[in-house]
């Protein structure tokens, strides 16, 4: 057996030891058809047992510092439930310098029997993020009526935080479907779908008031911890030192991603599944670094208040605009809203008395918040 395997969530520290998250694409085919899915390219094309045990046995033996997260991607991983099986036990076969640990987010409709099963046994090397979105109209609407094909008591008790996505036609629900999540006991990552056209003016006044319901909740349910929509860094944002910007995931630096056919990509939205083959290519010319200068932003983005600690996904802003630092428009507009609800948010639980604030971040807050409310869509 390899050594003790990690046992943090994906992404955070262990010990003196960064992780390096490593996805293998090992199917394009999905069970399902979700009406926002970024994955544009789909195929029949499956990742092989010797090339997907030939990238494990090269990142587990990289010389580099790094303990490994692998995770399992598609379309719909599970799709593939035989080649995680064997992964899984490749991994744990063997006598490794890295420690590592198995990932993957599944749309939950296939976890039932042998493949609960296996979950079950493994539950210390391998972790599952169900994604769902909303309530039963909600996510049937969005992912093809399969809300219940779903064991959401196996996931609550297995897996308890699900990851919402917000679609157009589910948006004027966005506050129900997160509370519907939370009283079923669940926590909740809930984010705007990516690569979607957001510009009708409607959209903006319905997210909105969507967040203004989703404040009202949990400052009469102060115990729930809140959805990461309205959980945004204020105090962070730093108008006095604007030269980096926060960096929201490790594409192209501590990430990944294997296509089936065994070619590396910065991060999964880089890969020809996602963004065809020329898109794709193009991508290997990109330079990442760990610290991202705002000097790489556009003007709309570079000048921006909330610019340093704004959220990208760096693959679709490369699709959708040729930058990766830089958002679509009409996304970018959407952000604008999400950050004046949550400015709006922190200032309520400050003024309930629900933050604790030395009294430099208080004055940080405020400050911060006041700038947030100069910002225009």
């Amino acid at each position: 057996m390899g050594i003790e395997p990690l046992r943090s969530i994906p992404g955070k520290q262990t010990g003196t030891q960064q992780e390096k998250t490593v996805l293998l694409i090992l199917t394009e085919a999905c069970n399902l058809s979700c009406v926002y899915c970024y994955e544009q390219h789909k195929g029949t094309h499956t990742m092989d047992l010797e090339t997907a045990m030939g990238i494990i046995e090269r990142e587990m033996n990289s010389d580099d510092e790094f303990d490994r997260v692998f995770e399992f991607f598609g379309g719909e991983p599970f799709l593939a439930f035989d080649k995680i099986v064997a992964l899984h036990d490749f991994l744990g076969s063997r006598q490794w310098s890295k420690r590592w640990f198995t990932i993957t987010t599944t749309n939950g409709t296939l976890v039932h029997g042998k493949i609960k099963e296996w979950m079950l046994r493994n539950r210390k090397t391998f972790n599952a993020a169900l994604s769902a979105d909303g309530t039963r109209q909600m996510h049937n609407t969005n992912r093809s009526n399969s809300y219940d094909m779903i064991d959401f008591d196996f996931f609550l008790k297995m897996y308890p935080v699900v990851r919402m996505t917000v679609s157009p036609q589910t948006l004027s629900c966005l506050s129900e479907g997160v509370i519907h999540f939370h009283n079923m006991g669940f926590g909740v990552t809930s984010n705007l779908a990516f690569g979607i056209d957001w510009s009708k003016d409607e959209n903006i006044e319905t997210f909105a008031a969507e967040l203004r319901k989703l404040i009202d909740y949990y400052l009469e349910n102060p115990k729930v911890i809140p959805a990461n929509i309205l959980d945004m860094d204020i105090i962070a944002i730093n108008p006095q030192s604007r030269s980096y910007a926060s960096r929201y995931c490790g594409a192209g630096v501590n990430m990944v991603a294997y296509d089936t056919a065994g070619v590396s990509y910065p991060c999964q939205t880089f890969a020809p599944l996602a963004v065809g083959d020329d898109i794709a290519r193009k991508s290997h010319d990109l330079v990442f670094e760990s610290e991202i200068s705002l000097d790489c932003f556009d003007e709309k983005c570079r000048i921006c208040t909330v610019a340093n600690i704004c959220p990208n996904c760096y693959g679709i802003n490369f699709s959708s605009t040729g930058n990766m630092y830089s958002k679509d428009d009409s996304f970018c507009r959407m952000i604008k809203v999400q950050f004046l609800a949550n400015a709006n948010f922190k200032y309520l639980q400050y003024l309930a008395g629900s933050l604790s604030l030395t009294q430099e971040e208080e004055y940080r807050l405020l400050n911060n918040i006041s700038l947030v409310q100069t910002m225009e869509l």
